[in-house]
């Protein structure tokens, strides 16, 4: 339970706390450790005077249009999309860990492996 200690005629209050507080404000908050921010999973939070800042994790950068952290693939993924770092999801037909690899299954299925890419385990669009 939170409870709130008033400031001597001001009108506002602050969480009670165990630490120490100024003479009217509040004493200074750690948005991290408390919970009091917005910062995702791929983030790390950091605490500043005033306020926080997210900061990608080891294996995300920032990307300058969303501002959101997107995976890092060292590796680069050819013919898919990079879901964690390190780690691609490979388009249809391709595998491999940068997704270079095309199946031999005539464009219709996904295959087994890099070394087993004869072995298609589901044919799709209209093929058996």
């Amino acid at each position: 339970m939170v409870s709130f200690v008033p400031l001597a005629d001001s009108g506002q209050t602050c969480p009670a706390s165990e630490g120490s507080w100024a003479f009217m404000s509040c004493p200074p908050e750690n948005e991290c450790l408390n919970g009091h921010h917005d910062c995702d999973d791929t983030q790390n939070c950091t605490d500043k005077l005033q306020g926080f800042e997210c900061l990608c994790r080891n294996g995300y950068m920032q990307d300058s249009g969303l501002g959101l952290c997107k995976p890092v693939c060292e590796q680069g993924c050819v013919n898919g999309t990079c879901v964690q770092p390190n780690s691609c999801q490979c388009h249809f037909g391709y595998v491999g860990p940068n997704c270079s690899v095309q199946c031999q299954c005539n464009q219709h299925s996904n295959c087994e492996s890099v070394s087993a890419r004869d072995r298609c385990l589901q044919c799709v669009n209209n093929t058996k």
